[in-house]
């Protein structure tokens, strides 16, 4: 009885890892440009590009929608991510989540450089990272409850 919900976690944090890498690697609209005309763009400056294009005056255009995907969706795509290195890799500590998160998001961000595939972005790093830490937050306070503290680490692998 004990093998299903950790197959369930485990299904779980093994799609959440495929979507993951089909929407920041593989979905055709990060692939903007012609394969034969790749384009290398890199943003290093924090929060320029965000500020710069940040659409105030019209909340509801096409542009304003995509900033706020934008925005948001690097956020909201990293929060499940500590959740996945818990259930998967059994990783509790904060810091290391963290870091992870970072390093991850540095890999991916390394890719779509090398790649050409969309914008590699300083903004992504911090917003993916932002992710992060609102998912590890998120999972220290539900292990700090009793109920799912005991249901989680009885369905880890020993």
């Amino acid at each position: 009885m004990k093998k299903y919900p950790n197959s369930i976690f485990k299904g779980l944090s093994l799609l959440y890892i495929a979507l993951l890498t089909y929407i920041v690697l593989g979905a055709e609209w990060r692939w903007k440009y012609d394969i034969i005309e790749i384009r290398k763009v890199l943003n290093v400056v924090p929060l320029y590009n965000k500020i710069e294009v940040w659409p105030p005056w019209d909340p509801f255009s096409k542009h304003s929608t995509e900033f706020y995907l934008d925005l948001v969706g690097n956020i909201v795509l990293f929060i499940p991510f500590p959740f996945f290195l818990f259930f998967i890799f059994q990783v509790l500590s904060f810091r290391t989540q963290l870091v992870l998160t970072i390093i991850t998001s540095l890999f991916i961000e390394i890719n779509q450089y090398y790649w050409g595939i969309g914008v590699t972005d300083i903004d992504d790093l911090i917003l993916n990272t932002l992710g992060g830490f609102i998912g590890a937050n998120l999972l220290q306070a539900l292990l700090n409850n009793k109920v799912f503290r005991t249901y989680a680490y009885s369905h880890l692998r020993h």
